[in-house]
């Protein structure tokens, strides 16, 4: 795709992936070296899209961690809004 003979237009790469293609995609959008400023960068403008990945990848400390037990009968979910961070 760096090839300007055969794609001398070509300015921006948009790489999507979803569920495991999600996966991979977020660690080669955090690990690639070919995005602008890389070392093996290849003139072109990366846009990374992450739909829905099974896991994340945390570059900090910070995780979720579970809320605490509450007593109530409709309480029994846990969803990404009853997480502390």
């Amino acid at each position: 795709l760096s090839n300007k003979t055969l794609y001398p237009n070509l300015e921006s790469v948009v790489m999507a992936g979803h569920s495991a293609g999600g996966q991979i995609m977020q660690r080669f959008a955090l690990f690639s070296t070919r995005a602008k400023g890389g070392s093996r960068d290849l003139g072109l403008d990366l846009k990374f899209y992450v739909a829905n990945p099974s896991s994340t990848t945390y570059l900090g400390p910070e995780r979720p961690v579970q809320a605490p037990e509450r007593d109530c009968a409709f309480c029994i979910n846990s969803t990404i809004e009853s997480q502390e961070w």
